[in-house]
């Protein structure tokens, strides 16, 4: 027997997003049914959404220097990216088992899941009025140091912001309910899982978690160690006049067109003789 309380949730869940009008990238250049599909946030897609580009041109231009593109022309298989930057590892989780859910699935499938920080709200009960990149956002706020007064006014006018600035007090207690240890339990649980498919999967982290690689197949590696890397990323961190102060990362998944390059080559290889130790620094330049 299902109580009230309970009733009511059933009711509400199927309600609160329309996974379908989340954002979703398609590449099929080669005409085919194989397909690499992918999900993540801004490691796996940092400039997709609603009016991200201003037309079809600039969309395709940047699809192509990403290491998803490369991935494509690589393999002339389809792309189906749900990465969308900014966002938590349920947002993908629900992604990827929506589509595990639907027709599309196919065991035949290639599937590349990047696994986030677990320093991000896990979703918005109003996802269809709330962007989901600012699930990274509204925590960020609780513990940030605004560099200039300057840098703190324009970033207070941000959407993001007014949304922390309204909900601050219930984020503050919702941050005491998250702590890492739960997180790499289900990063151990996600790999566990997707191993268990008949599919060839990847599970690539974005960020370190030392105590999650124990169960993990990539150890000692996340994508951002190859973002650190790079010489640009000292003056985006460093420099007030530079755009990621305000939070804009202008490379390609936080990565160099040369090394988004080179990570699909990685992924390829990854794929054709399942070698986890290909993941390291080890062929990335620092431009």
């Amino acid at each position: 027997m299902v109580d009230k309380a309970e009733e009511v949730m059933l009711e509400m869940f199927p309600r609160y997003v329309d996974r379908y009008k989340r954002p979703f990238t398609w590449m099929n250049n080669y005409d085919t049914k194989e397909k690499i599909v992918i999900f993540g946030d801004s490691y796996a897609h940092s400039h997709g959404g609603i009016g991200a580009f201003p037309d079809k041109k600039a969309e395709d231009d940047y699809n192509n220097k990403s290491w998803y593109g490369w991935l494509h022309h690589r393999t002339q298989k389809q792309i189906w990216n749900y990465g969308y930057g900014g966002t938590s590892l349920l947002y993908s989780k629900q992604n990827f088992f929506n589509y595990l859910d639907s027709d599309d699935y196919n065991k035949k499938d290639s599937i590349v899941f990047i696994t986030t920080s677990y320093t991000r709200l896990p979703m918005f009960p109003n996802e269809l009025q709330v962007d989901p990149k600012y699930q990274t956002d509204v925590f960020s706020y609780l513990y940030h140091n605004f560099k200039t007064e300057k840098h703190k006014h324009k970033l207070k006018n941000q959407p993001s912001y007014k949304l922390y600035d309204s909900i601050k007090k219930e984020l503050k207690w919702y941050s005491y309910t998250m702590t890492r240890e739960d997180f790499i339990n289900e990063l151990r649980m996600l790999q566990v899982f997707l191993n268990s498919l008949p599919n060839k999967t990847l599970l690539l982290p974005a960020f370190k978690y030392p105590n999650a690689d124990k169960f993990l197949d990539i150890k000692d590696f996340g994508l951002s160690d190859v973002s650190e890397n790079e010489k640009i990323h000292e003056k985006l961190f460093k420099t007030t006049a530079h755009p990621r102060t305000m939070g804009v990362d202008p490379r390609y998944q936080h990565m160099s067109e040369t090394n988004n390059k080179r990570l699909s080559v990685k992924i390829e290889n990854y794929f054709k003789n399942k070698d986890p130790s290909i993941f390291s620094l080890r062929g990335f330049e620092r431009e």
